[in-house]
């Protein structure tokens, strides 16, 4: 186990800080945030979002040649099969997705995922 200096988490606490500290300085002038707060989030997006990472995972493993084109054939195929199950899932209840169904497409996300070697989360 890696033992932290103390100037390391004096930076670490400050970095952390750092946003919160500014938004709660100009909160009374500011506009309202863009961002959406993170319960808004979908299930659908979170899962979406890592097929997209992937899919990348894919491409770079393809280009450093730790996969064949066939092998990265099958594991697109994969990545498209769970694409359109998510998003059928998510139109057959309004954008919404059942605790039980949503774990088990984040499983073989995950599954898919420790089949490419380059992750780039």
């Amino acid at each position: 186990m890696r033992s932290f200096s103390c100037p390391t988490l004096a930076l670490a606490a400050a970095l952390a800080a750092a946003p919160l500290a500014g938004a709660f300085a100009s909160a009374d002038d500011a506009a309202p945030m863009a961002l959406p707060h993170p319960a808004t989030v979908s299930h659908e997006k979170v899962i979406l979002d890592q097929l997209g990472s992937v899919g990348d995972g894919i491409s770079a493993d393809l280009r450093d040649r730790s996969i064949t084109p066939a092998e990265a054939r099958t594991l697109r195929a994969d990545a498209r099969d769970i694409r359109k199950e998510t998003t059928a899932v998510a139109a057959a209840d309004h954008g919404r997705i059942p605790a039980g169904q949503y774990d088990q497409l984040l499983q073989r996300v995950e599954h898919l995922s420790g089949k490419v070697t380059t992750f780039t989360y």
